[in-house]
């Protein structure tokens, strides 16, 4: 990706984006990526080096990975930070990077940190939940410990006093923890191996020059990964291709 700096802003912001030392290792898929859409995920692939994002577009997820590095000065004895785990199904290699995980004699809680708008905590946000559960997956997959509960942890860059005191519902403060719901280990896998499903067939479409599925053919291909009365449940996870 081609990071470009149409407003002149300052070049200490372009030199922190241009050197971002993210990598999401041997993994053929981040479960960031396995949660988004298969085609925008096969298309960036493609044209990686023909995308340019402007500085000015990038500011707030910067905010957010500032946010992250200050909260490592505050995790406890029984924290663990920002880790990387990887584990393989179908033949994929998935990893996720868990910002915090908290130990006990129950077993792991994971928080995630969001630096995000007031809206995004007043209204549902189902990639979240499927986030963590894939990140609960890869915890009770590796280290063969029990997640027990989930949670987002989420700063909201455009809190207003004066809001929360006349809107019902509004969060009380700029920092608001959210429960997010644990599905059963069964569930977690068989959304996995449905995403995969969906990310084999775009794959396959971009490495033939075909089209990319539509969205009628990539459900049925999810199909052959889950169980029928699961899909029927969970129906809008599965054809969630945007």
């Amino acid at each position: 990706m081609k990071i470009t700096n149409k407003f002149n802003l300052p070049e200490t912001f372009v030199n922190v984006l241009k050197r971002d030392p993210y990598t999401k290792g041997k993994a053929h898929l981040s479960v960031t990526q396995l949660i988004n859409s298969p085609k925008v995920v096969a298309m960036t692939k493609k044209y990686d080096n023909q995308i340019e994002q402007d500085v000015s577009e990038m500011i707030w997820p910067l905010f957010g990975k500032a946010m992250h590095s200050i909260l490592e000065d505050g995790k406890a004895e029984n924290h663990i930070i920002e880790q990387r785990i990887h584990s393989e199904i179908e033949g994929w290699n998935i990893s996720g990077a868990i910002d915090l995980q908290i130990i006990s004699n129950r077993g792991i809680s994971i928080r995630d940190y969001k630096t995000t708008g007031v809206w995004s905590v007043m209204n549902e946000k189902i990639d979240w939940e499927y986030q963590l559960n894939c990140y609960a997956w890869l915890v009770e997959k590796v280290k063969k410990i029990p997640v027990v509960d989930l949670g987002i942890t989420a700063i909201l860059r455009d809190w207003k006093a004066r809001e929360a005191e006349q809107k019902v519902g509004y969060p009380e403060a700029p920092i608001k923890d959210i429960p997010v719901v644990l599905w059963p280990m069964e569930e977690r896998e068989e959304f996995i191996r449905a995403r995969i499903g969906l990310h084999s067939a775009c794959d396959f479409a971009m490495e033939t020059d075909g089209n990319l599925p539509d969205l009628l053919l990539l459900f049925c291909l999810a199909l052959c990964f889950i169980n029928l009365s699961f899909a029927r449940r969970r129906y809008g996870i599965y054809t969630s291709t945007k």
